[in-house]
């Protein structure tokens, strides 16, 4: 298994599984990168925010993690949330997810 920071390239793919993952209980669920076009683009910025997991190449899981500014008071923090997660429906417990969460959490600790 990989895991990765997401690339430009990426884009299609997990716009896909992403669109996909949701639908997938709710047929009506609004594409994503309409909803959130700020965070759901292919800009390398953007999809640097994403980590993916991948089996034998091909794209498991991903997980957005979102950078904010929080203030509290006059204090104000970096800090970041997580979004926009998917597991494709074919890699749901290889434990891909898991190790995922534990990059992702790895990564915002940093």
């Amino acid at each position: 298994m990989e895991i990765r920071r997401g690339l430009p390239s990426d884009y299609d793919v997990m716009l896909n599984h992403v669109v996909q993952s949701f639908r997938e209980n709710n047929p009506g669920h609004l594409r994503f990168e309409h909803l959130f076009p700020d965070v759901i683009n292919a800009s390398p910025e953007t999809m640097g925010y994403w980590r993916f997991a991948f089996i034998d190449g091909e794209m498991a899981a991903g997980i957005e993690l979102i950078p904010r500014q929080l203030k509290i008071g006059a204090a104000e923090f970096t800090s970041g949330g997580i979004g926009n997660v998917h597991c494709w429906q074919k890699f749901r417990k290889s434990g891909c997810f898991s190790a995922l969460l534990k990059r992702i959490i790895e990564d915002m600790n940093q």
